[in-house]
């Protein structure tokens, strides 16, 4: 009975979320990952140096996380266990992609208005037949994890000297990727003020916060001019 009850669920919440709009998918996206941060911020184990978050701040830090803001009502770096960062960097880096993904999709689709036609069918629902959209978002999580990788790279050979080649994966990994999601999150409780005089660490994060403000398709386009 249950698994009746459970599988009846389960195809409502898939015949659901398939009649959502691409608007209404976007939205709803975003509000499920920032319940899904929340609730994970109260429920998960180890992943505060203290006490827990309150479910206000758990909130906040979620929606903060998710939409790439920087935000804080608590300091990460002390805050949080390196379990805790690393499911705080989980949502800043769904978050991101939901961002790039999406608006990868409708400058794509943009693109498509040539005509009266393609004018009113992105006006309704915005559909090109012969673009394929799994391969599009697969080629922009690629492009993501490969330009994150490369900088995570590059701060690992600048800071481990100073940090430890073991601790340094963790700093290294989080500023790659919340640099390239514009995140403004860090590891380090006075950011990257330390850093003030290190041209090579600067040089770093400002080309991953200008690659990920660029986003995909402009990235896509110079490659092919």
């Amino acid at each position: 009975m249950f698994q009746t009850r459970l599988q009846t669920f389960a195809s409502h919440l898939r015949d659901f979320w398939r009649g959502l709009t691409p608007p209404q998918l976007f939205v709803a996206s975003f509000i499920g990952l920032i319940i899904f941060g929340t609730v994970g911020f109260k429920a998960l184990p180890g992943i505060y140096t203290g006490e827990s978050l309150t479910w206000l701040d758990a909130f906040f830090t979620s929606t903060s996380a998710v939409c790439v803001t920087g935000l804080i009502v608590v300091d990460t770096a002390t805050y949080f266990t390196p379990l805790g960062q690393g499911f705080l960097l989980l949502l800043i880096q769904l978050g991101g992609l939901g961002i790039v993904t999406f608006a990868t999709l409708i400058v794509h689709m943009l693109g498509e208005r040539l005509s009266l036609r393609h004018e009113s069918i992105i006006a309704g629902t915005p559909v090109v037949s012969h673009m394929n959209y799994h391969q599009l978002g697969r080629d922009v999580v690629r492009f993501t994890l490969v330009i994150e990788g490369v900088g995570a790279a590059c701060l690992y050979a600048i800071w481990a000297p100073w940090f430890g080649w073991l601790p340094t994966i963790r700093h290294a990994v989080f500023h790659s990727v919340s640099a390239f999601c514009n995140a403004g999150f860090s590891t380090f409780s006075d950011s990257l003020v330390p850093f003030r005089f290190s041209p090579l660490t600067q040089t770093v994060i400002m080309v991953l916060i200008v690659l990920g403000g660029i986003g995909f398709v402009t990235l896509e386009e110079l490659a092919m001019w």
